[in-house]
C-alpha cells in the first residue's frame, strides 16, 4: 500500500509539479468526501459546505482547510439559497484562496449537480477563479434513479449552466453514480482515476525504453499540465488483459464503471490522449487498438507508468454526452408522471388526465435563477451585471475581445 504521507514528502524534495500547483476544492458533502479520497492520495484540499456538521467525517484535515458559510445551517437542495450564500460571502472565499493558496494555477473543483450547496455555489466560484487566470477543471458527480425529483431538476440546471461555462474551463469529469452500489469504492475509483493521470511522470524513471511502449516516449511534465489544461470532457476507459492470458492477444478496452461515457453515435475525435499504465501491460501495448476505438488525437498518446493492476486511458476534449442531460430529463418526467397515482381516480378524471399530464419544467426553463433573484444582497462582492445573462454569450476567454490590454480575460460578476 502506498505511504501518501512519504510520498508527499518525496513530491516536495522533486519540486513535484503536478501537486505543487493543484488545489481541489470539495464543495457540500459529497465534494468533500471525493476531495478527501484525493487529498489522502497526496494532493492539497480546501473543503467548502453550508452545513459545519458535514465536515465531521473528513479525514486528516486542519481547521485552515474547512470554510462554512456563516449561519447557514445547510441549504436542503436549494440551488437559489446555496447561490444567495455564496454571493454573501464570496469576498471571504476568494480572500482565502489568494492568502492561503498563492501558488496554485490549477484548481479543480468537486461536487454533486443533483445537491444545493455544490451545485448552486460552485459554478460562480469556477468562473470568477477561471476569470483570474487560473486553470479550472470540474469533478461534477451525477444523481442516481433512487434519489427523488429535486436532484434531478438540481442537475438538470446545474448541467445547463457548466454547458455554457465550457470555454472557461479545462477538464471536465462526469462521475455516474448509476453503476456502481458503494459510493465509498466509487470515491475510491475517482480518486485513482485523477490521481493517475496527474502523476504520469512519478515512475518515468523504471524505463525508457520506447520499444515499450509502441514508439511512444514517457510524458514529461510540460505535456502532464497541457493535458490538464485541456477544454473538454474527459473520457476515461480501462485496459484488462484477455482472458485467454495470451501476451499477444490485444488487450479489452471497456469503460471505467464510475465515468459517464461518450454518446455511441458521437464521433470518434479528441484533442488529447493519455494512459496511465500498470507496469505489468507495458510490454503488449499497442496504440492502433486506441485510435480504433477512440479516434486519432492530434498530438501524440501521453504515456505514464503506474504501480497499480490497472491501465487508464483519458480522451481528452470531448462534448457533454446528450444522453446525460437526457437520462435527467427523463427522470423528471418520470417523477412527475408518478407523483399523481391516476388508477384509483374515476373514469372520467383518468379520460381527462390521460393525455394532458405535463411536466413542471420551471427548473429547467430558468436554469439559473434569475426570475428569483433579488437587487438586494447579491452585489456585495461586485456591482457588475449577471455574467450568465451579459457575458456568456460573447466570445470565450481565449478570444481578444474578452481580455483586457494586459491579456487577463476580462472580469463580470458571476455571483450576481
Amino acid at each position: 500500500m502506498t505511504n501518501y504521507k512519504l510520498r508527499r514528502e518525496e513530491w516536495a524534495r522533486a519540486g513535484h509539479l503536478m501537486a505543487s500547483e493543484t488545489l481541489f476544492v470539495g464543495v457540500g458533502k459529497c465534494g468533500g468526501a471525493i476531495t478527501n479520497r484525493i487529498q489522502r492520495r497526496g494532493y492539497r484540499a480546501f473543503y467548502i459546505n453550508t452545513a459545519f456538521g458535514d465536515f465531521v467525517e473528513l479525514e486528516r484535515v486542519s481547521d485552515s482547510q474547512l470554510y462554512a458559510i456563516p449561519e447557514a445551517g445547510g441549504c436542503n437542495k436549494d440551488r437559489e439559497l446555496a447561490k444567495d450564500l455564496v454571493a454573501d460571502n464570496a469576498a471571504e472565499i476568494i480572500s482565502i484562496f489568494n492568502s492561503r493558496y498563492p501558488s496554485f494555477k490549477n484548481y479543480f473543483f468537486v461536487f454533486s449537480l443533483g445537491g444545493g450547496t455544490g451545485s448552486g455555489m460552485t459554478p460562480a466560484l469556477a468562473k470568477y477563479m477561471a476569470q483570474q487566470g487560473k486553470k479550472v477543471s470540474l469533478i461534477i458527480v451525477l444523481p442516481t434513479r433512487q434519489e427523488n425529483r429535486k436532484p434531478s431538476a438540481n442537475a438538470y440546471a446545474c448541467l445547463a449552466e457548466i454547458e455554457e461555462m465550457m470555454p472557461y474551463l479545462c477538464n471536465v469529469y462526469i462521475v455516474d453514480n448509476e453503476k456502481e452500489e458503494s459510493k465509498e469504492e466509487v470515491n475510491e475509483m475517482i480518486a485513482d482515476c485523477i490521481d493517475s493521470v496527474l502523476s504520469l511522470t512519478e515512475h518515468v524513471g523504471v524505463t525508457s525504453d520506447r520499444s515499450s511502449f509502441d514508439g511512444l516516449k514517457p510524458c514529461d511534465d510540460t505535456e502532464n499540465r497541457a493535458l490538464i489544461h485541456t477544454q473538454g470532457v474527459v473520457q476515461v476507459a480501462k485496459l484488462s488483459s484477455s482472458q485467454s492470458g495470451d501476451a499477444q492477444e490485444p488487450y479489452k478496452i471497456e469503460p471505467l464503471s464510475c465515468m459517464a461515457q461518450a454518446d455511441d453515435d458521437a464521433p470518434k475525435v479528441c484533442d488529447e490522449m493519455a494512459i496511465s499504465i500498470a507496469y505489468a501491460h507495458k510490454d503488449n501495448f499497442q496504440t492502433a487498438q486506441l485510435y480504433q476505438e477512440f479516434g486519432r488525437p492530434s498530438a501524440d498518446i501521453k504515456i505514464g507508468l503506474n504501480t497499480s493492476n490497472d491501465s487508464l486511458v483519458y480522451v481528452f476534449g470531448k462534448e457533454i454526452p446528450k444522453s446525460v442531460s437526457e437520462r435527467l430529463e427523463q427522470w423528471i418526467v418520470d417523477f412527475d408522471r408518478d407523483a399523481f397515482d391516476i388508477s384509483s381516480a374515476p373514469k372520467f378524471t383518468k379520460d381527462f388526465t390521460k393525455e394532458s399530464k405535463s411536466v413542471d419544467v420551471s427548473a429547467i426553463k430558468d436554469p439559473f435563477g434569475l426570475s428569483r433573484r433579488t437587487e438586494t444582497g447579491n452585489k456585495k462582492f461586485f456591482e457588475k451585471p449577471n455574467p450568465f445573462v451579459d457575458t456568456l454569450s460573447t466570445a470565450p476567454p481565449t478570444n481578444t475581445k474578452n481580455k483586457n490590454k494586459n491579456g487577463k480575460m476580462k472580469q463580470s460578476n458571476p455571483f450576481a
